[in-house]
């Protein structure tokens, strides 16, 4: 099996063929140093071809915030705007492939198979179009108006956004 690591916008790395198992995993260079740490299973035209990938952050991402994940369990930031959403991109569209069970998606009625089309007043082709157009609308709490498609029909939404952290299960403290 040949793994091509290709460029992303913001310095993302991505590899292909896709391994269903490598969020967390180590993306070692040629040198034998580690570049980046496995994330998401994205879609991703490599050759005119759409096939599945695995996302890397790159390492020199994760200076910066080390010691505040060590210390505190997150960036030293606002938190970012979280819908609920999981999408994927296909033929320069954005597709509703699940919505989280209590999320504010799920609450706004966003539905497998929506397309979204816009966030704010600014269409929406790539995924990474989709996450820089919503978190550059303020930190988590902020309402994002959001266009979706559903069987030809325009739906105008205005999504209130949350912090994902605030949704994770915490340690039971003794």
């Amino acid at each position: 099996m040949c793994w091509k690591a290709t460029k992303w916008p913001r310095k993302l790395r991505l590899t292909a063929p896709a391994h269903p198992h490598w969020s967390g995993a180590a993306l070692i260079n040629q040198q034998g140093l580690l570049a980046g740490l496995g994330s998401l299973l994205v879609r991703e035209t490599v050759g005119g071809e759409e096939t599945n990938a695995n996302m890397f952050v790159p390492i020199d991402l994760l200076k910066p915030i080390l010691q505040d994940l060590v210390t505190r369990g997150r960036a030293d930031r606002q938190s970012r705007p979280w819908l609920g959403v999981y999408a994927v991109e296909l033929t320069g569209h954005i597709y509703v492939t699940g919505v989280a069970d209590g999320s504010p998606a799920q609450v706004a009625d966003i539905r497998e198979g929506d397309l979204i089309s816009q966030v704010g007043d600014r269409e929406v082709t790539t995924l990474s179009q989709f996450y820089r157009y919503l978190w550059s609308l303020g930190p988590a709490g902020i309402g994002v108006p959001l266009t979706t498609i559903r069987g030809g029909t325009n739906l105008h939404l205005n999504v209130r956004s949350v912090d994902r952290t605030d949704l994770l299960r915490r340690p039971q403290a003794h």
